[in-house]
């Protein structure tokens, strides 16, 4: 019975650890309501019986899956971390209750750790995502931003429920859709520009001077995930295939932000480098 009784908290150390990237001792102290004594007791525990699986990360005070982590207790299907938050909430425990609000089993699909905690972080410190997700209506994924709220049953399906900033308002997102490039709302790309070639040498330097280019070339940095609406907003088609009077600007740097482009845009740059 001692050696059942310690399973479940080496099993909630290895869920936490893997699914939401991280654990401590308070984690599980407040999760079975005892002090973090005792936590630190169960993670020393744990620690002496696998060395291999956990490192210490100072900077997040969290014991971080190592990269040779091997379960010994998890099955490491995603259905198993959330009917844990199902429980949680059900139970009205005051761990993470916030995260789900159904109770149900999750059918197997396939849901990456690396997407999971990225969507994990978000909810817990109100933070935005940046990925790619598949649609019926885009079913090799566009580039998204998505203002994570909570984990939902709808269904048959797990869904994330979250506000999109396309649409803006509040969608179901299915989570096997999300890429595993899913990460927090914090990298940037430059779009360069430049007049088009195509217009003659007065016309180019107007155009330069109009947003003041240096050497005929104008880089604006924002958020991956908008980079096509931006060139949407600014009306720039990367195809040029309007003349050079009504398409005055053009984009000198293609290949290297095609990943953010929509897929009609992705097809068309692939079209003109080949």
């Amino acid at each position: 019975m001692k050696e059942q009784r310690k399973d479940k908290y080496y099993w909630l150390i290895e869920l936490l650890a893997f699914w939401e990237g991280g654990v401590n001792a308070t984690d599980i102290a407040k999760h079975f309501r005892f002090t973090n004594k005792q936590g630190k007791q169960y993670l020393s525990q744990y620690k002496q019986r696998y060395p291999n699986n956990l490192l210490y990360d100072p900077s997040l005070k969290k014991f971080q899956p190592a990269a040779s982590f091997q379960p010994y207790y998890i099955e490491q299907v995603v259905g198993e971390y959330l009917d844990w938050l199902n429980h949680v909430s059900t139970e009205s425990v005051t761990v993470d209750s916030h995260l789900t609000d159904t109770s149900t089993r999750l059918p197997a699909r396939q849901v990456s750790p690396q997407t999971m905690r990225a969507l994990v972080y978000a909810i817990k410190h109100k933070q935005a995502i940046e990925t790619h997700y598949a649609s019926l209506n885009h079913p090799k994924g566009e580039p998204r931003i998505i203002h994570p709220h909570t984990f939902v049953k709808t269904g048959l399906r797990w869904h994330l429920r979250g506000y999109s900033e396309k649409h803006d308002d509040y969608r179901d997102f299915v989570l096997s859709r999300f890429s595993d490039d899913t990460s927090l709302d914090d990298s940037r790309d430059d779009i360069v520009l430049a007049p088009n070639p195509k217009l003659s040498k007065p016309q180019q330097q107007l155009i330069a001077a109009d947003y003041n280019m240096q050497n005929k070339q104008l880089a604006l940095r924002t958020r991956s995930a908008l980079v096509h609406y931006l060139l949407q907003e600014m009306q720039i088609d990367v195809s040029q295939a309007h003349n050079a009077v009504k398409q005055p600007l053009i984009v000198t740097n293609l290949p290297e932000i095609q990943c953010w482009l929509f897929d009609e845009g992705i097809a068309l740059v692939e079209e003109m480098i080949r």
